[in-house]
């Protein structure tokens, strides 16, 4: 219990230092020629949105964000090997600016997906508020109203 603990408090200190130091503008790189497009980025992460994923009701839309972290994180209680890659599923209500979270996939460096859904919160919460703030939230809205978005679907 209180490795899992640990792990939620270390993956919510990750998200909450690494993520809102991504003020910058969406950049397009050449990785971005297939469904994931790059959200936001800074020197420690890049944030991208899988267009193939994403789902739209009359409410919502529910997206996949991807986070590639430029250094490996180190192995946990329950996952042995260091990690730099994340994925995350969320619904995104853009016009309340708020967010639901829905599952959280931590991806180490031998390829093993391990489940991080634990440490979220699936309430909705305003993007100010939430965990990974309106710098990725908002950047996040502005491509999912772009033909972008549009590519891998």
């Amino acid at each position: 219990m209180r490795s899992s603990l640990s792990f939620r408090v270390f993956v919510l200190i990750q998200l909450a230092t690494l993520v809102t130091a991504c003020n910058r503008r969406p950049v397009a790189t050449d990785r971005d020629g297939g469904p994931w497009v790059t959200v936001t980025q800074n020197p420690s992460l890049k944030v991208a949105l899988d267009t193939s994923r994403i789902g739209t009701d009359s409410l919502a839309k529910t997206v996949w964000l991807g986070f590639d972290y430029t250094v490996t994180n180190p192995p946990m209680t329950d996952m042995p090997h260091l990690w730099r890659r994340m994925e995350s599923r969320h619904v995104l209500d853009c016009a309340g600016r708020r967010a639901k979270d829905i599952a959280m996939v931590i991806i180490d460096t031998a390829g093993v997906r391990h489940d991080g859904s634990s440490v979220l919160v699936p309430a909705w919460q305003s993007f100010d508020r939430h965990p990974l703030t309106a710098s990725v939230f908002t950047p996040a809205c502005q491509l999912l109203d772009s033909p972008r978005a549009h590519r891998g679907a």
